[in-house]
């Protein structure tokens, strides 16, 4: 039973009791359809789930966070379902009722006041590879295969709305609007569909959605195994002889089945419960092994008439490993005529560890022993007529053992490969374990703190010069590029021991800034009233976290909001009477339009900034390693402003009263989202960061640099953004959305390449650095799972060099006090415990603060005109975005932006909202920028940056470093990668900063894909992530012929993950080029990074 392959699964009735839903029923013929406590529900794998969109579409979802249900609901009886309760302002009512395949189901909505929508609907997502065939009131509609330039691909009223799911035919009926719309428009893999009530716009007062839906399922009767069944699904003992299952004892058996009915693509299968049938569950068969029966048999008392189709739950153990006939059913018919069945292995069955789908057997069932992931398949063979009698009988195929669980009789052929099997990840021909302490050997190859300059703030505070850059007041000549990571939540919050390893830990990977971030409601004193008293045990760890930082060289750099709590104590009187969700983070919103929001705000900073830190004398406000503050975390007026629904009054009776003051006051100014709307929000932000600005630093007497509004690319924020010391912003390459509950597993993935997408990430942040000023980005990631993310490291290092950047912030180190001191598997953003990031951040270093890609000569500025933005349509969220055309120039020269009229040294403004702007580019781009268009491939100006969007590859040649993501061969000046059998990144890095064919100590790191043992996903295209998996560490089976055309002889050493040396490798000198292999799985425990030293004669 060894396992085989990355795994798939099917999950059938136990997926409802993770996500918290069940069926309506136990035994239904329609378990297919789950219902949530709070009214949403699924069919299949599609998830149809309430959302409220208000003007300005900041979506409201219906969830367990923002559902107040009723007390005693929900009811659930058999074959019903109600729930009551309170969401966005309505009072909701949904019911269901099922009669075997047919739902009728109710949602119905009552508003006092009214609600205002641009929309209410029940939602689902369909995913672009799938196969629908959708109907729409008897008319087909196909789905592109590609964008096809058109979003909404029907909207109207239906009576019927007909689609494939799960291998079962679903018809919606009623009176309802169906929206199909095609988010590719927005690089989002997948069509939408929206199923609203009517009325579902505008004030919403009552309002009911009337679904029947019906299920088209296999006509099927259960076959009854107890006479025939001979082992139980549980072993006590291992090796005794007596069963059950393979009688290899508790620890390895399917004693977690549940007796009862189980149903798959619509079949049902009755698992027998053994302790009602004498120890008896299931039929084991062998015809090699001697404590098993070879044959059984079972009589059809009760066949289904016209059944033509025998559905089998089966699977077998030590399965051969090629196809082999594992064994046969007789079929007796009730004419006497008799058909031998053969079930051949890998094709009708699979083996019971680490189960995956074959053509004529998907994976059914899964379960977990102390091993492995087990499961059950569930294959189907042709009868032609209903059965009086079959035999199940074992042939010799080795060692094999034939398992059934369940048999049931149908009328019709099964579509198994509609068959949504999730897929796990264990260790296998594809993946390996890799082990990794999280720590690095001092004075090893990746020992990265050679480059810190201790302590922080030895050159006094940061400062900007004359060209953009940060420098130090008391050093001018020195500049620094930021590079760190974010450390969130309880995190800040640990022991001296803990703190002091993570300083440790971060200044051995190089970094020299930390970023404090979300520690706001961590520090809070709950036994006060207001959100602004502070625990002194907290406060103290902030301020020892701080000077370990500093000691070591690290700089500071914190927002004075992100999530603080605001509590009734705060007397915002803007929030008096008002209940806010979980995640409105409302002093956002507050803070423009509230007095006592901004005096509240101020008193949090005026106690954070100018307590004297015990542990180096200093307020944090004087102390230069302070290096950066940012007043409020992502909080553009033009994107959040109607975030809070309840605070969109505030900002309508603030916008009359801008109109008014600037005799523009129309009704339709007053309708008005757009140009002039954003003129509005721009005055708020502005007004309200210039007083944040002048009470830090003439109140408090702030060193620090100070930023905000740092998230979004929007030339709607050019004015605002000129205001600050510098521009700050955030990206996330495949940030995960969330099915059924914020920021609660499962988690959905668009499994996209940012490669592929023309380096959407980092390139969407290039046009929203202002040229003169520095520019940082304080939160970026590709987000793990992405299959992708190995791009991420080679995409950010290399670009931010080309863009001449002032700073980098991984998001996150870690959100959770127990990650920084005890291993775990990595989850969500967090790489305190992530291999593959922490290499990364090795090759960001060197590419990025090391400088070993050059600054762009060129340099090109959006600039757009007063009357430009006045004429934009809006709302707010939707326009100002940079135009692709614009972003795409970034992999070529230095962009950014300027304010209208402004200039900056060696920088061309252009006015690129104007017709033909292009023609103002100097040809030699403009043809640069032409064959990017026909061919996908684009280099830098500067020669070291090639990347192809269509061969998804990413080359970075430059004197002391040289890196590849590629698939397959990729060649550099000193580099050159043959047959490597995965997609993956390679990095050769000179290690003491001398040009790669001078140096002496050379360090190679090699990324393909990397996961954890049993780290599961819905399906195989992974896009749905439902657990993070446990150790092992998992990485992928990669290897890749090195060839280096560096003079002398070398030694070349595999690395562990701590830098540690684990042993030569082998090489061959091939006409003065130094061959070897690089291979993840050269050392037992994995290997992912090599270190090259030079010999001497």
């Amino acid at each position: 039973m060894t396992p085989m392959k990355t795994i798939h699964f099917f999950i059938i009735v136990f997926v409802g009791a993770v996500l918290g839903f069940l069926p309506l029923r136990t035994a239904g013929a329609t378990s297919l359809f789950r219902l949530e406590d709070q009214g949403n529900f699924q069919l299949d794998s599609m998830r149809f789930g309430w959302i409220l969109y208000p003007p300005g579409w900041n979506a409201i979802l219906l969830d367990r966070n923002s559902f107040r249900i009723e007390p005693g609901f929900p009811l659930r009886r058999e074959g019903r379902f109600e729930v009551k309760g309170k969401w966005a302002g309505f009072h909701v009512a949904v019911s269901a009722a099922e009669q075997r395949n047919r739902i009728q189901y109710r949602a119905a909505f009552h508003a006092d006041p009214p609600v205002d929508a641009a929309t209410l609907a029940l939602t689902t997502n369909l995913d672009t590879a799938g196969e629908y065939h959708l109907e729409i009131d008897g008319r087909k509609l196909a789905l592109p295969k590609q964008f096809q330039g058109t979003i909404h691909l029907f909207n109207g009223i239906v009576k019927k709305f007909s689609f494939d799911c799960g291998g079962n035919r679903v018809h919606f009926s009623g009176r309802f609007r169906l929206l199909i719309q095609d988010d590719r428009k927005w690089r989002i893999n997948r069509f939408l569909v929206r199923i609203s009530p009517e009325p579902s716009q505008g004030k919403l007062k009552d309002t009911t959605l009337d679904l029947n839906i019906r299920i088209d399922l296999p006509e099927t009767r259960t076959i009854d195994l107890r006479a025939a069944a001979n082992r139980g699904f549980r072993d006590e003992k291992p090796n005794d002889g007596r069963g059950g299952w393979t009688d290899q004892g508790p620890d390895n058996d399917l004693g977690m089945i549940r007796p009862g009915v189980l149903t798959a693509l619509g079949v049902p299968f009755e698992i027998i419960d053994p302790a009602a049938n004498g120890g008896r569950g299931c039929i084991a068969l062998s015809a090699a092994e001697k404590n098993y029966a070879r044959e059984s048999s079972v009589s059809v008392a009760d066949a289904l008439p016209g059944a033509q189709y025998l559905y089998l739950l089966h699977c077998s153990a030590w399965t051969p490993s090629s196809r082999m006939r594992l064994g046969e059913i007789e079929v007796e018919f009730t004419d006497g005529k008799r058909k031998n069945i053969p079930v051949i292995s890998s094709l009708d069955v699979g083996n019971w560890w680490a189960p995956y789908a074959f053509p004529n057997a998907a994976v059914a069932y899964l379960g977990e022993n102390a091993h492995s992931v087990v499961g059950l398949y569930l294959s189907q063979f042709a009868l032609e007529k209903p059965p009086r009698k079959l035999t199940f009988r074992a042939t010799p195929a080795r060692d094999a053992v034939w398992l059934i669980a369940g048999a049931t009789l149908g009328n019709r052929k099964l579509n198994l490969s509609k068959v949504e099997t999730p897929s796990y990840l264990v260790e296998d021909k594809d993946w390996a374990v890799l082990n990794f302490s999280g720590k690095t050997l001092p004075g090893s190859p990746l020992d990265f703190s050679r480059y810190l300059d201790a302590p922080a703030g030895k050159y006094g505070p940061v400062v900007v010069d004359a060209a953009g850059h940060f420098v130090f007041r008391d050093a001018p000549e020195k500049r620094i590029r930021f590079f760190g990571p974010n450390l969130v939540g309880g995190s800040h919050y640990v022991s001296r021991k803990t703190a002091d390893d993570f300083v440790n830990k971060v200044s051995l990977l190089g970094y020299n800034t930390v970023r404090f971030h979300h520690y706001e409601a961590g520090l809070i004193d709950y036994t006060t009233p207001s959100s602004v008293s502070f625990r002194a045990k907290r406060l103290d760890c902030l301020n020892y976290l701080f000077a370990e930082l500093k000691k070591r060289g690290l700089y500071l750099s914190i927002d004075l909001y992100a999530s603080r709590p605001l509590r009734d104590g705060d007397n915002i009187a803007e929030r008096r009477g008002i209940r806010f969700r979980q995640f409105d983070f409302e002093m956002k919103n507050l803070l423009p339009i509230s007095e006592s929001a901004m005096a509240n705000w101020k008193e949090f900073a005026r106690r954070l900034l100018t307590q004297v830190n015990p542990y180096t004398g200093l307020t944090w406000a004087e102390d230069p390693a302070l290096a950066s503050v940012n007043l409020v975390n992502e909080n553009p007026l033009v994107t959040i402003w109607n975030k809070v629904p309840q605070l969109i009054p505030l900002y309508e009776k603030k916008y009359v009263e801008f109109l008014q003051r600037r005799n523009l006051d129309t009704p339709e100014n007053r309708e008005s989202r757009g140009g002039l709307f954003i003129e509005f929000l721009t005055e708020l932000q502005i007004n309200c960061q210039r007083e944040q600005r002048r009470f830090l630093r003439e109140e408090l007497k702030l060193s620090a640099l100070i930023t905000d509004m740092n998230m979004t690319s929007k030339f709607t924020l050019i004015e605002p953004r000129a205001e600050l010391d510098f521009v700050d912003n955030h990206r996330y390459w495949d940030h995960p959305s969330f099915p059924v509950t914020a920021w609660e597993l499962p988690y959905l993935f668009g499994c996209l390449s940012s490669i592929r997408q023309k380096a959407e990430s980092p390139r969407y942040l290039m046009p929203a650095r202002l040229f003169g000023k520095p520019y940082t980005v304080t939160e970026f990631n590709f987000c793990n799972p992405n299959p992708y993310r190995m791009e991420g490291g080679a995409l950010f290092g290399a670009y931010a060099g080309l863009q001449d950047w002032d700073g980098l912030y991984r998001f996150a180190w870690s959100h959770y006090a127990e990650k920084m001191s005890e291993p775990a598997v990595p989850i969500g953003f967090d790489i305190v415990n992530d291999p593959f990031a922490q290499l990364e951040e090795r090759i960001i270093r060197m590419l990025f603060v090391r400088g070993d890609v050059a600054a762009a000569r060129k340099a090109f500025a959006f600039t757009v005109t007063p009357g430009e933005l006045r004429t934009l349509n809006g709302p707010p969220g939707n326009c100002g975005d940079y135009p692709d055309s614009f972003s795409e120039l970034g992999l070529y020269a230095r962009i950014g932006s300027l304010p209208w009229g402004a200039h900056f040294p060696g920088v061309q403004a252009l006015r690129v909202l104007a017709p033909h702007w292009r023609n103002s580019l100097p040809d030699s781009v403009r043809a640069v920028m032409k064959r990017f268009e026909r061919s996908g491939s684009i280099t830098s100006e500067t020669g070291e940056i090639t990347l192809n969007s269509k061969n998804l590859t990413l080359g970075i040649v430059t004197p002391r470093s040289e890196v590849a993501t590629f698939r397959g061969n990729a060649e550099g000046k000193i580099m050159t990668l043959r047959n490597g059998t995965r997609y993956q990144t390679v990095a050769l890095m000179s290690l003491d900063d001398l040009p790669l064919r001078e140096s002496a100590s050379i360090l190679l790191i090699q990324l393909p894909n990397f996961g954890a043992a049993k780290q599961k996903f819905a399906n195989g295209q992974r896009k749905q992530l439902e657990s993070w998996g446990e150790f092992p560490l998992l990485v992928e089976r990669a290897a890749v012929d090195v060839v280096l055309e560096l003079p002398g002889r070398w030694k070349v050493e595999a690395l562990q993950s701590d830098g540690a040396v684990l042993g030569p490798v082998s090489t061959v000198n091939r006409n003065g080029k130094l061959c070897f292999q690089a291979a993840t799985t050269l050392q037992q425990g994995g290997v992912l990074c090599y270190h090259l030293s030079r010999q001497k004669p």
